[in-house]
């Protein structure tokens, strides 16, 4: 009785079959992808020369913030909704010693890594894999009771639950079960990405420039803490001695 009630309504199935396919295809979540800072080092506000180390230092606009960050940057604001400050440091080391920068040696009270890694990780991974295994195992149990409820004495088989097929509920139970797993998946890929490139970027532990070196990175700065003017200061790894340059973007 069952390979009649599915050959009458093959169309039916097609469709349902179709909706299992091609709907993952058509799920929207944001995606990420890494861009590098030299897009961005170009027309410094700031350059310093002392003893061949070069310091070079700019405040991003919103035409290079969107260029690394692309959609992304609406993220990059704080708890009154003003945009973070975003500033560009490169340091070139052209002397015969190697030099040591820490985030501390940099004057501004800065955001650190864990802070801006959490502030940028807006979908939660987690949440749509637990929502979508939930929602299946519930939605099994009830086309399951549903299913044995109206089941006729004789064993015939349901044609009907309020006026759709029980094929097509459980069909569009997998699609939304399907739909909510693929979306956590890529949730998870993108929080990833996001995680690797901000810790590229972002200055959040000691950097040594080696002699003939280059370093480049971002410090990210609260609106309410931003000040234009801030020392940069660089230790010599050997000998300990300073080197600060007083850097104004003004």
């Amino acid at each position: 009785m069952m390979i009649k009630y599915i050959k009458k309504n093959r169309l039916f199935f097609g469709l349902s079959l179709a909706i299992l396919i091609l709907l993952p295809s058509c799920v929207k979540v944001p995606t990420y992808y890494q861009r590098p800072l030299k897009s961005v080092g170009t027309h410094f506000m700031y350059y310093g020369d002392n003893n061949k180390v070069i310091v070079r230092a700019k405040a991003l606009n919103t035409a290079e913030r969107h260029a690394l960050f692309g959609g992304h940057i609406q993220e990059l604001h704080d708890k009154d909704n003003r945009p973070l400050q975003i500033i560009y440091v490169s340091i070139h080391n052209l002397t015969d010693a190697d030099y040591i920068l820490c985030g501390d040696d940099i004057n501004l009270k800065q955001i650190t890594y864990l802070q801006l890694n959490k502030l940028m990780k807006k979908t939660s991974s987690m949440r749509r894999l637990a929502i979508a295994g939930l929602g299946g195992g519930g939605f099994y149990a009830l086309c399951y009771g549903m299913w044995q409820v109206v089941l006729s004495p004789g064993g015939g088989i349901l044609i009907t639950v309020f006026g759709l097929p029980m094929i097509g509920c459980i069909v569009g139970g997998a699609a939304a079960v399907t739909l909510g797993s693929i979306q956590g998946i890529r949730s998870i890929v993108m929080n990833r990405r996001i995680s690797k490139d901000l810790k590229e970027k972002i200055l959040h532990e000691k950097v040594i420039i080696n002699s003939g070196g280059c370093y480049e990175g971002l410090i990210f700065v609260k609106s309410s803490d931003y000040k234009p003017q801030f020392n940069v200061t660089i230790h010599e790894k050997d000998s300990g001695e300073d080197i600060t340059f007083d850097v104004d973007l003004k």
